[in-house]
């Protein structure tokens, strides 16, 4: 079972990472242009990076990990795990405001059907925090 906790232990960065590349790749899974490689290469790098200390380091981005027993026991282990929140938190705003420019970049160069997929995507997100502000 410990596969299990291990698993849990790093997985949680899947979310995020899809959430960064649909932005950078949404509508048509092509980037806006060549300009925008390196932020895709970063977004890349960025997930191995965390994804390899949560995983060596045995520990997540919101607390203790579940499952104590890390890849790397003692204090390299511990090391990983203290680092992982500077890691994830430092880089993540950086590369979501990226994500989210490319997105308006896009939208403004778009012409029809693209166009209008990109306004329910705005419609959708406005909705949804709008939905969070009145909880």
């Amino acid at each position: 079972m410990w596969i299990l906790g291990w698993l849990c232990n790093w997985l949680w960065l899947v979310p995020p990472a899809v959430l960064l590349f649909g932005l950078l790749l949404y509508p048509d899974g092509r980037l806006t242009g060549s300009r925008w490689r390196p932020l895709a290469g970063l977004v890349w790098v960025w997930t191995t990076i965390c994804a390899v200390l949560a995983a060596l380091g045995a520990g997540n981005y919101s607390g203790p990990a579940p499952y104590r027993n890390a890849v790397l026991p003692g204090p390299a282990g511990r090391f990983l795990e203290a680092l992982l929140p500077y890691a994830f938190w430092a880089i993540f705003p950086i590369l979501l405001v990226g994500a989210a420019i490319s997105t308006v970049v896009r939208f403004h160069r778009a012409r029809g059907v693209e166009r209008s997929q990109l306004k329910w995507l705005e419609c959708r997100i406005l909705s949804a925090k709008a939905a969070s502000r009145n909880s």
